[in-house]
């Protein structure tokens, strides 16, 4: 479960980081901002509140 929790926040991550862009050309605020966004797939939760409710 955590691999494929990881899996799809690095999937959501790379919906607002093209391929090929540096990861470290945005801010730590950004990232968790776009780790922080709920997910359909979580039943509207983000990967943080799956995470922590284990």
């Amino acid at each position: 479960m955590k691999e494929e929790l990881m899996k799809m926040q690095i999937k959501l991550v790379r919906r607002f980081i093209a391929k090929g862009k540096e990861i470290e050309d945005y801010s730590e605020g950004q990232i968790r901002e776009i780790n922080n966004m709920p997910c359909k797939v979580l039943d509207g939760q983000t990967g943080e509140e799956v995470y922590r409710k284990r």
